[in-house]
Order: C-alpha cells, then structure tokens, then sequence
C-alpha cells in the first residue's frame, strides 16, 4: 500500500500535470489566439505558427505522439476519455476514439503499428489499430500506472504500475510481469545494452533489467525523487532527473553505475538529449516546486557539465527536437507556452504564445512541431 507521501508525488509529478488543462484550472488568464514572436538572431530559418487544430470543448489534451506510417498524430483527450487522431497531411482532427477515464500514457508499437494507451481511471491499456483506428483490444494492469513504452528489443510494450507487466505485441496479453521498487514512476529503454530504466521516486533509486532475460539487474541509488530518464545516444549513458535533490545521475550502460551527479536547477522534471551537439537539455520546474527556476539546464554529455542555464517561461514541462534545425522546442505550462531554443547559440530564437503547453511531437516528413495548446493543437512550421 502507498504512504501518503506517494500519493502527494502522483498528484503533483503526474495527475496535477493533466489537472491543470481541465476546464476552469488554466495556469494563464484569458483567452487569446496563439502567436508567435522570433529574435532577431534568428534570421537562418524561419519559426511560425502555421495552424490550430481544434479538439473540442472539454477534451483537455495531454500527452501526443507521431505514427511514421500513416504520419497521423494520437493526442490523449484528458477530459471525456478519448484519443483523438490527426491528420498530419491536413492538420484536421480525422477522428475520436473512446478510452477509459483519465487517459495519461501512450506508445507507439513499431512492430505491430498499434497505439497502446494506458488510463488511470480503470487501470487498463486500450489497443488502437492505427490503420482503422478502432479499439481492437483492453488490457487490465495493476494501479496506480503512470507509464507505458515500446521496447524494440523484445518489441513488446511496457507498462508502470506498482509493477512492470510485459504485454505481447503479438498477442496483446501480458506475458510477465516484474516486481517493482516503492512508487516506481518512468521508464526509459537503453539501446546500446537492451536493458530498461526505471526511476522509483520513494526508493530514491532506479531499477535495471534486462530486456532479453525480464529479470533485474541492478538497483542503483541516486538522488532524492528521480522522476525522469533519458538515454543519450552520444555517451550511450542515461540521465535520470531527480526533482527533490536538483540533480542530474548519469548511469553508463556499459557497467549500470553511476558514473557522474551533475547539478542543475530547481526542480528537474524531464530531460530531453540533442543528438546533433550531444547535449542533454533539462527542463527545471514542476508543479510539486511551484517556486522553482524556470529554466532549461544544457548538459555537455562529454564532460557531464553544465555548459549554460537558458531562463525560460513559467513551468518548463516537456521539450521536443527538431532534426532538420537541431533546435530545441520547450513547452511551457504558464507563458508563452513554447520557447525555442538555437542548438548553436543557445539562446532563445522564438516564443509561441500559445495556452499551456504540455506535450509536443515532431513530425520528420514535414518538419512540423505540433504542441499542446489548451483546448487545441498548434502546428509550427520550423
């Protein structure tokens, strides 16, 4: 059973993210229609604001992810328990399809092309045939879940909850299931050693295991409330954030040890790696630290050090990108919503007033950034 503790962490690192695009709870007063301001220095490619998808009163969208296949965007409907789909060639909203309650988490499944979507209301995974998009299958996991992936070693899908259950991509059943540490939070798949990451908050540590054998590897301590991961393909390490101790683990893939803690701002709550510089860009503010720093911490993945704090918009939550530039997409909960970081300067090219950015996705074919904006989804040209 969860201490209280760990409830307060559900709430303020995850629910409280999708609480606040709920109707009547807006970080930001007023309605306005999304617009774009670019910095001068920004004169080799042009940033701009091409479209607003509409989603429908009451949907308050959340998390979103690309389809490479069909080039459709899946956005989860927080508010009336759906999914809508995308059409990345039209920028219209193609279709709504009806989940469970709460829906927080979505994977994309490359060797089946189906969406799997992970609601918290029911506790079940929803299984989306990406070429009718229909609901094919439901899958009952344990409670409370607050993360899902696709793992290309094994192919099959992983889902978080106070345990890891393995779900066949062939037959959408779960063929295993692997014990947990207190609160266990976020998973991240290493490529190089196959193994996945998992960040338990309460423990202050992460589990190691291994794709091939479902079994457990390592545990290693980190700091206080790791919340996030990420894997750098430059070092081939990964990066954990730990919101409660504003530090950064860097764990090697080679030995699953720690091999450096880089200190970072206030409230680390996500991180995102640049492949192009081989930099790791960590976002500093979440609702559990309303009183944080706001900003973006920049990670050379050579030396583990902190080349520069870019200040940023209120509550950076998510940062997306993009190939064909190398620059960095913040979304921020509060104003402006989405801030562009140049990957060669960095310093801020363009802010995109939009209403509380929460998730984004690139789509590579058309060099679109689609971010989430209230109750809509604005596209950006890059």
């Amino acid at each position: 059973m969860l201490k209280g503790k760990s409830w307060v962490l559900i709430f303020s690192c995850v629910f409280s993210l999708f609480l606040i695009l709920l109707p009547g709870a807006s970080l930001t007063v007023g309605a306005f229609a999304p617009q774009a301001t670019q910095s001068p220095s920004a004169t080799f490619h042009s940033i701009r604001l091409l479209d607003t998808i509409k989603l429908g009163a009451g949907s308050s969208p959340g998390m979103i992810t690309y389809d490479p296949v069909n080039r459709d965007l899946y956005v989860l409907l927080v508010g009336s328990g759906q999914v809508a789909v995308l059409d990345g060639s039209t920028n219209q909203l193609k279709a709504r399809i009806m989940v469970g309650g709460f829906p927080l988490g979505i994977a994309y499944d490359q060797a089946n092309r189906n969406i799997y979507v992970l609601c918290a209301e029911d506790s079940t995974v929803y299984v989306i045939n990406s070429r009718s998009n229909d609901v094919i299958a439901t899958i009952r996991v344990g409670g409370p879940p607050s993360a899902i992936i696709y793992n290309p070693a094994d192919r099959n899908i992983w889902e978080l909850d106070s345990q890891v259950s393995i779900i066949s991509s062939k037959t959408n059943h779960i063929v295993k299931t692997v014990n947990a540490q207190q609160f266990p939070f976020w998973l991240a798949f290493d490529p190089a050693n196959k193994d996945v990451y998992m960040a338990n908050v309460d423990s202050n540590s992460v589990t190691v295991i291994n794709s091939l054998s479902e079994k457990v590897v390592a545990t290693l301590k980190v700091g206080k409330s790791p919340n996030y991961a990420a894997y750098d393909g430059s070092d081939h390490n990964m990066y954990v954030t730990n919101s409660g101790s504003d530090t950064v683990s860097v764990i090697s893939s080679v030995t699953n040890r720690i091999l450096d803690t880089v200190r970072v701002a206030t409230g680390p709550s996500s991180a995102t790696f640049d492949p192009k510089d081989h930099e790791m860009y960590i976002m500093n503010g979440n609702l559990a630290r309303p009183n944080g720093t706001n900003s973006v911490s920049i990670i050379d993945s050579e030396n583990h050090r902190v080349i520069k704090n870019v200040q940023i918009g209120n509550i950076p939550s998510f940062a997306v990108y993009d190939s064909k530039n190398g620059d960095m997409y913040v979304l921020n909960l509060g104003e402006p919503g989405l801030t562009v970081i140049s990957s060669v300067t960095h310093e801020t090219l363009a802010r995109i007033h939009i209403r509380d950015g929460f998730s984004g996705a690139y789509d590579p074919a058309r060099h679109h950034v689609y971010a989430v904006d209230g109750s809509t989804v604005a596209v950006i040209s890059s």
